[in-house]
């Protein structure tokens, strides 16, 4: 598959249209990783925007525990074909938010965050599409956070202590 249609597969970017994912895919790359490389750890600084071609990349946070000194790595999200990670790239402080590190090997669609951005500057309809598809991965992975949160304190959702 080309970057393109790698690109035109994901909800990130189904909307846009051919010219709009090829000048995406001008500044984006494939890059392979073997399992279990970290793709960027949590509080690091990104710069890429990760689209998923092949293979899987795990999303974990660091929850602090009852102590600053304990914490514990929850699973929140398996991103496979198509899903995107890595949106701190495009929004500042370009910090990341979680850990990404791949499971099996896996082949990546990495889009160089400046230069996305300048894109989506260029072209304010674009931007619009990609932002709005961006809002609605952060409102899933939020939720996604706090189920694993509320996993990792023993209580489900509705903050109901789990029966033992």
């Amino acid at each position: 598959m080309s970057v393109a249609e790698v690109l035109a597969a994901s909800a990130l970017f189904r909307a846009m249209d051919d010219a709009q994912l090829e000048r995406i895919a001008g500044v984006a790359t494939v890059e392979r990783y073997p399992a279990e490389t970290t793709l960027f750890r949590q509080g690091d600084p990104v710069a890429s925007l990760y689209v998923v071609d092949k293979g899987a990349v795990r999303l974990t946070g660091d929850v602090r525990l009852w102590s600053r000194e304990v914490t514990l790595p929850s699973l929140v999200a398996i991103a496979e074909a198509g899903d995107a990670f890595g949106w701190s790239a495009l929004i500042e402080p370009h910090i990341a938010t979680l850990t990404a590190e791949s499971i099996g090997a896996c082949e990546l669609v990495g889009i160089n965050g400046q230069a996305l951005h300048r894109l989506l500057d260029d072209d304010p309809r674009m931007g619009y599409k990609v932002m709005t598809a961006v809002a609605r991965l952060l409102a899933r992975r939020l939720e996604a956070t706090r189920r694993s949160i509320m996993a990792a304190q023993a209580m489900d959702v509705d903050r109901q202590p789990l029966p033992f």
